[in-house]
């Protein structure tokens, strides 16, 4: 299966109010916001929203390019990932992701909102991720299996 990911838009700002919740920020802290796109074999089946605090990543840039998975990004700035807490669930489709997506507005698709954590305990990413799972695509592509998960 091939999977490819497509940046959409990368961009940096202050914290909104949400974020600085999220990501245990001040005010006056910066973040990078990033949009993009994982496809599998040419089909588009996770948009996700991404945050990351500024000043937990030393010398991060906009211009440069971003690894596109949190443990390689850590990797790449010398942190220690810890823990990371999700949840899941089951959202209709807003017209930007029902778009992106390429299914239909009201469309159910799967929703993971994630905080991870660096070994000391500081947030380090927030992502939104909103998933076609189950639903077929207008593209044609059949809907992604569902995963068993194992202890």
């Amino acid at each position: 299966m091939a999977v490819g990911v497509t940046l959409l838009s990368k961009t940096v700002a202050k914290a909104n109010r949400i974020e600085q919740k999220r990501l245990d920020l001040s005010e006056t802290e910066e973040v990078i916001r990033v949009t993009r796109l994982r496809s599998y074999d040419a089909g588009t089946r996770a948009y996700e929203r991404v945050v990351l605090p500024v000043g937990r990543l030393r010398g991060i840039t906009v211009q440069g390019d971003l690894a596109s998975d949190i443990a390689t990004l850590a990797g790449e700035y010398g942190i220690v990932l810890g823990k990371a807490s999700e949840r899941v669930g089951v959202v209709t489709a807003s017209k930007t992701i029902a778009r992106w997506l390429e299914v239909e507005p009201g469309a159910r698709v799967l929703r993971l909102d994630r905080v991870v954590l660096t070994a000391d305990g500081k947030p380090l990413e927030w992502r939104v991720t909103h998933s076609v799972l189950g639903v077929a695509s207008r593209s044609g592509c059949p809907p992604a299996a569902p995963h068993r998960w194992e202890r």
